[in-house]
């Protein structure tokens, strides 16, 4: 098992640092937008189903953070344990690192488009500001790791892969 150095760790996990940073931008874009075309396109519900729906989306929110902590961990033990193919180790852990880290991230940073929808429904700026920013506090907690690539790429080693 040779050591990897760190250009090629950095390589590995650019394509994972891309997609954390389009989507922390497309949720800045997405903030500006509402801001932008709110007039426009706001409609007004009722108070009462404006109230169950921020409810129930603050509720799946809350949910989704533990629950995608759930699946990236699981997801990573997959990446490990599952047969793999016939490239090379460091491709394996980059593309599985880079599957893991995609998924996670569009899961967590949906809580976004939450407040997006909230607001242009006719709620207040500050549901927005609130999403976005649960959102945004998701896409750092599950940004690339080197531990975690590294934990893949070892394990990995250690099964034998080509």
């Amino acid at each position: 098992m040779s050591p990897l150095t760190p250009k090629q760790i950095n390589s590995a996990l650019s394509v994972a640092w891309l997609a954390n940073a389009l989507l922390l931008i497309g949720l800045i874009a997405a903030t500006g937008i509402c801001h932008a075309f709110r007039h426009e396109t706001a409609t007004s519900i009722a108070q009462e189903s404006l109230i169950s729906l921020r409810t129930l989306l603050y509720w799946v929110a809350i949910i989704m953070f533990p629950l995608t902590s759930l699946i990236r961990h699981i997801l990573l033990h997959l990446n490990k344990t599952m047969p793999s193919s016939t490239e090379n180790r460091l491709n394996l852990a980059k593309n599985r690192y880079a599957a893991t880290v995609i998924t996670t991230l569009c899961l967590i940073a949906s809580i976004g488009a939450f407040g997006c929808i909230l607001f242009l429904l006719g709620d207040g700026i500050n549901t927005l500001y609130t999403f976005a920013a649960l959102s945004a506090l998701g896409l750092v907690l599950h940004r690339p790791k080197k531990n975690e690539f590294l934990f893949i790429f070892n394990a990995l080693s250690d099964t034998g892969a080509p």
